[in-house]
């Protein structure tokens, strides 16, 4: 329990840091006041985050959910089952994948459930390096458009001084 509940929180978390990483103004949004599938939708809409993040996300979210309303709700095998299978494949092959790579003899059963956990955070890991990679791309392109129009600008004084 403890484990959905600290990893929903960091998931949270970490989807409030992308939605105002990717905000002109992020001081004009409440975020805290969206609720965490609103965030996930949020997100997925500004590019932030793959579409197919978006059903292993909203489960873990139901989890905890499941948690905080059910006194008897447990993670029960079938409950393992759905959730990796709301993983992209990139995620459920890494989870399948032993200590040597391998997917042959691994099944379900043997995956450690934070392990679903230590996957999806490096999954979106990798979202947040994409997306820095292109935001940096972006900024750079930018500066080199703001350079060669001040460069043209320049050029056009000049010709326009020496006709004069």
């Amino acid at each position: 329990m403890l484990l959905v509940i600290r990893g929903h929180l960091i998931l949270e978390h970490v989807l409030i840091s992308f939605i105002q990483t990717g905000l002109s103004k992020s001081s004009a949004l409440k975020i805290d006041r969206l609720n965490f599938p609103a965030k996930t939708e949020l997100a997925i809409a500004m590019g932030l985050l793959p579409e197919d993040l978006s059903p292993v996300l909203l489960y873990v979210n139901n989890m905890r959910n499941n948690f905080a309303h059910d006194l008897n709700f447990k993670i029960s095998p079938a409950v393992i089952e759905e959730f990796f299978k709301k993983f992209p494949k990139q995620g459920q092959e890494i989870l399948l994948q032993d200590d040597n790579g391998s997917t042959q003899s691994v099944s379900l059963e043997n995956i450690r459930f934070a392990s679903f956990f230590e996957v999806l955070f490096v999954l979106l890991d990798l979202t947040r390096h994409h997306y820095t990679e292109w935001l940096q791309h972006k900024i750079e392109a930018e500066n080199r458009l703001h350079d060669a129009v001040t460069n043209l600008k320049e050029v056009m004084r000049t010709t326009d001084q020496n006709k004069l």
